[in-house]
């Protein structure tokens, strides 16, 4: 408990939290509050026998019912399943109340005053407003019952029925009592119904991520907290756009327009960030915090009270990372201090829904960019550079060959244009290219056929080096070597007029390093070097596509170009 536990870390020297205080289970407190009573109730008799008809009958009660209370205490009843042990217990402490009423003779004063207070508040936190009522009217039949029998059996000369009429008065006193505890008692559970039902916050459909999910949370606050409209007012980051949504009746409307009368949610810039309930916008009397105010009128845009007729409403602001804004909940015909809590919730869990839905769309339509970069460059160094390589070879045709030689280059014209039937039709249904996802490549056998084809088709000579020899890589990262091989060769004959082309391979655990040399004359015919970490400053220079299907990979090139051949060196993670 409170209580003793929070007495012993006292004794102790250890801090106390709130925690040690208030989150302690409901049992174990009223288990606690049962010996405090008791001990109080011997005090009590000690210093005012009189007030008990056989005060020595009533102390041997107490003392059991305190050994009762201590062995409550030691066994924790609380733990076992089911609601008859708290049944019992209850009854118990009525049964205990009900015999000291009995030794009282159902006179009143402070000492029964406390137990039934004790009793009816054991009811509450067990079984909420339904107990406190049943236990009530439990003990005013009690207090009833004691009256009437002990007006029955005085002399009449005393009693007169005043022993009746002081057990009604007392009776109807503590039904009063139950009435009032039992309103906070229930005022509690909708409470906690209130809090329950908000955190039971909508997340967004799987089936339509990519939709907005507002309306689904504005129709949940709506339902929460029982009003037929919620309006969110709010602007994006480098937006010059002001969002309007309402729900409205069940019916959600979504608008877009250029900020200008709706730039300031409030009148006042000195309120943007405070939250306040009020029952008449333009009365300037609102509830806040700090309590009840009075701020210049009209306290909310006049554009957006013209505009949704708002008349009574509560609204708290919110500011996210890529938005900021208002939530104004409408038309409630009362506003309590607990509302202001759920507002500021509702507020801070919308800003959190609008950052998210923001996120998401600048995360698609980077994706999507990306997407198109990623299928620009492909294009560029597969289809582009194949339809190249056949122009190259129809112009070596048009420069007059001996007819063996026509036919050989037709030939190979007309399976490079097949070749690359295969590859757009593989293309279009997204899959790797002469390779299945999920197979391995084998560098040494499929590259070579790759490097030896790229000779063919650029008059040149091509080798390739692989180490280990038997090293092969994911499919996917060999559609990508077979790619970036195409752009260099290609570069190479076509820019830096190379006839001989060498590629290298070097396999580890992490990395794979490629090596690629040429016999051209460089790039732009002079000597320069720049290295990965340089190419943001350097975008201009050295293969471009390559270059960005590298850093796509997670690798890095650096480049060597004097007039006697250029080099490319790439290193990419495996991992």
């Amino acid at each position: 408990m409170p209580l003793l536990r929070s007495s012993r870390r006292i004794l102790l020297g250890e801090k106390i939290t709130p925690a040690d205080v208030f989150d302690a289970h409901s049992e174990r407190v009223i288990a606690e509050g049962r010996i405090i009573l008791c001990a109080l109730s011997l005090l009590a008799i000690w210093l005012d026998p009189g007030q008990l008809a056989d005060s020595a009958t009533a102390t041997l009660i107490i003392i059991a019912y305190s050994a009762l209370a201590l062995a409550l205490i030691a066994i924790p009843f609380w733990k076992y399943p089911g609601p008859v042990a708290g049944y019992l217990v209850h009854a118990a402490d009525i049964g205990f109340l009900a015999t000291l009423v009995i030794l009282s003779q159902a006179r009143p004063g402070p000492f029964f005053a406390l137990f039934i207070l004790v009793i009816l508040l054991a009811a509450a936190l067990r079984w909420d407003w339904q107990g406190v009522l049943g236990t009530g009217a439990v003990l005013a039949a009690i207090i009833l019952a004691v009256g009437a029998v002990g007006s029955r059996s005085a002399p009449a000369s005393i009693s007169d029925g005043l022993a009746l009429k002081g057990a009604t008065v007392r009776g109807l006193d503590l039904i009063a009592a139950g009435g009032f505890l039992a309103y906070f008692s229930a005022l509690r559970v909708r409470r906690r119904d209130q809090l329950s039902k908000l955190a039971d916050w909508p997340g967004p459909d799987a089936s339509h991520m990519s939709s907005p999910s507002l309306a689904t949370v504005l129709s949940h606050c709506a339902r929460t907290l029982e009003v037929p409209r919620v309006l969110v007012v709010w602007e994006e980051v480098d937006e010059p756009f002001v969002n309007v949504a309402v729900w409205k009746d069940n019916v959600y409307k979504h608008t877009r327009e250029i900020a200008g009368e709706l730039d300031n949610f409030l009148r006042s810039k000195h309120y943007s960030d405070s939250l306040f309930v009020t029952t008449n916008v333009r009365s300037g009397f609102v509830d806040m915090q700090g309590g009840a105010a009075r701020l210049k009128t009209p306290i909310i845009n006049e554009e957006l009270i013209r505009r949704f007729q708002i008349r009574s409403v509560g609204t708290a602001p919110f500011v996210g990372t890529l938005c900021r804004g208002r939530v104004f909940i409408l038309d409630r015909g009362s506003w309590g201090d607990f509302l202001l809590l759920l507002i500021k919730f509702v507020a801070s869990r919308i800003g959190m829904e609008l950052d998210r839905q923001i996120l998401q769309r600048q995360t698609e339509e980077a994706a999507a960019a990306r997407e198109r970069i990623r299928l620009t460059r492909d294009l560029h160094d597969g289809i582009l550079q194949s339809l190249t390589a056949a122009r190259f070879q129809l112009k070596l045709l048009s420069d007059g060959q001996r007819d063996e030689d026509a036919q050989s280059r037709l030939d190979t014209i007309k399976q490079l244009l097949n070749d690359e039937q295969i590859r757009i039709r593989d293309f279009v249904r997204q899959t790797l290219p002469k390779s299945d996802a999920g197979t391995e490549l084998v560098l040494s056998r499929d590259l070579q056929r790759v490097v030896s084809k790229l000779g063919e088709l650029w008059e040149c000579t091509t080798s390739l080096s692989v180490d280990p020899q038997d090293a092969s890589v994911p499919a996917k990262l060999g559609a990508h070597l077979s790619l970036m091989l195409a752009e260099a060769v290609s570069n190479a004959v076509r820019h830096g007029g190379a006839s001989t082309v060498r590629v290298g391979i070097r396999k580890t655990n992490e990395h794979l390093a490629l090596q690629i040399q040429d016999d051209g004359h460089g790039i732009a015919g002079t000597a320069c070097k720049y290295e990965h970490k340089e190419h943001a400053d350097v975008t201009t220079l050295g293969p471009v596509s390559l270059r960005g299907r590298v850093v796509e990979l997670g690798g890095s090139l650096d480049v060597r170009s004097s007039p006697l051949g250029t080099e490319l060196q790439i290193r990419m993670p495996l991992a």
